[in-house]
């Protein structure tokens, strides 16, 4: 966590609403650890969002890439 913040790229952290390993709110404690990050949310999806809601979770990398 401490070197987070050497990282100088834009960070999307995309997180399963329900992930029982890494709860959303632990989660949501990272985003200011980068120095440009960006979290999205998906909802009904646990540990591995890109298998359980693949459309959101291409959606959000394809905004966050043309951003």
């Amino acid at each position: 966590a401490t070197r987070h913040a050497e990282f100088r790229e834009p960070v999307l952290l995309l997180w399963g609403e329900d992930d029982p390993t890494f709860p959303l709110p632990r989660a949501k404690q990272m985003v200011p650890q980068f120095r440009d990050a960006r979290m999205v949310t998906i909802p009904k999806a646990k540990l591995l969002p890109q298998e359980e809601r693949p459309t959101e979770v291409v959606r959000a990398a394809e905004e966050f890439l043309a951003a």
